[in-house]
């Protein structure tokens, strides 16, 4: 079928939509000696084509939850993220593209979530908003000028966890997708943190850096060895996981809680909080008055099921770092949401 240019303008002008005006006129001008004729497959990937390079130097302003998500930069937004691999048709036909509408609902909001919960960060960061100058922006720039389509394959791995009735292992846990995602990584804890020296607090002993989410003051507590940068260094995922097998599972005795899903939490927990606290007050807030972490935490699962224990657990965690003074806890939350699904 063949598209008049003219026609064309005049539907982009009734849309008053400013995005495909600057990509149509690009366009316009590049086609004048063409006569205005080309066929709707030209025009469709003329558009697309023309369209990223308007988008690439667009100003915006924030986008997504909490942010001021304006028509013009949510329109742009979402025709990023179709570029990338996501179905934004379904937003943008449920709200017959009204971008104020869209730019209100949750669905905008998941939708970049789901991207920034890709494996294109690891970092379990994702809030649900595009800003402008930050991270995410720059990501997704760069991959729909590359034409890049994103792999949610492993995002949504293990998404929705089901009660297993099989007790909890090391190996179970340690292949979970945070802890999966943290013993193929290196990462550094924060330059300013107690958890980058040796004696576990700043100016205490050696100043190091953490790997596989082994911290010198963990190491050091661990192994008496003084984790020097060298020594850390040459950590190895499998170091860290018989590290973490030796001092927080089985010193713990969590093989003997009867759920892996609720074992890989509880070790979670411990690992990072360096005690059982928030396990302990879930397990009470159900009714369970026991001194015995493990006795408790299986007389809840035997009092109200594996999935009510799980999932009650993992809201407490989150109410716990929600109160927290911590500057990283909205991190701390989008990290649980990411990678700690209910059942």
């Amino acid at each position: 079928m063949l598209v008049n240019f003219l026609h064309k303008h005049q539907q982009h002008k009734d849309k008053k939509s400013s995005l495909e005006t600057k990509a149509f006129l690009k366009i316009f001008i590049k086609k004048v000696s063409m006569k205005f004729i080309i066929t709707e497959a030209q025009y469709k990937k003329l558009f697309q084509e023309e369209a990223i390079t308007v988008q690439k130097k667009a100003d915006f302003k924030s986008v997504g939850k909490g942010g001021v998500n304006e028509p013009e930069d949510v329109e742009y937004i979402l025709s990023l993220l179709k570029q990338v691999g996501i179905n934004t048709d379904v937003i943008t036909k449920k709200y017959s593209n009204d971008y104020e509408k869209i730019g209100n609902s949750t669905e905008l909001y998941d939708m970049i979530s789901q991207y920034q919960s890709s494996l294109v960060f690891n970092t379990g960061f994702s809030d649900g908003r595009i800003d402008p100058g930050r991270e995410t922006i720059s990501k997704l720039l760069q991959q729909a000028n590359n034409k890049e389509k994103v792999d949610f394959t492993e995002v949504d791995k293990n998404k929705y966890p089901e009660p297993t009735g099989e007790n909890a292992t090391a190996e179970f846990w340690l292949n979970t997708p945070y802890w999966n995602t943290a013993m193929n990584n290196r990462n550094k804890f924060d330059v300013n943190s107690g958890e980058n020296w040796s004696g576990c607090r700043v100016g205490a002993g050696t100043k190091s850096f953490g790997k596989h989410e082994v911290s010198p003051c963990a190491y050091k507590a661990w192994t008496g060895i003084e984790p020097t940068p060298e020594v850390m260094e040459k950590l190895t995922s499998e170091d860290a996981k018989a590290l973490f097998k030796a001092n927080i599972f089985d010193k713990n005795n969590l093989g003997a809680i009867k759920s892996k899903w609720i074992g890989a939490i509880t070790a979670h927990i411990i690992a990072h909080y360096g005690n059982p606290g928030v396990v302990k007050r879930a397990i009470t807030s159900l009714g369970i008055n026991s001194n015995n972490l493990i006795g408790g935490i299986n007389q809840a699962i035997s009092k109200v099921g594996e999935a009510q224990v799980y999932n009650h657990i993992i809201d407490t965690l989150k109410n716990a770092y929600s109160s927290s003074n911590s500057p990283y806890k909205n991190t701390f939350v989008n990290s649980v949401d990411k990678y700690w699904k209910k059942m």
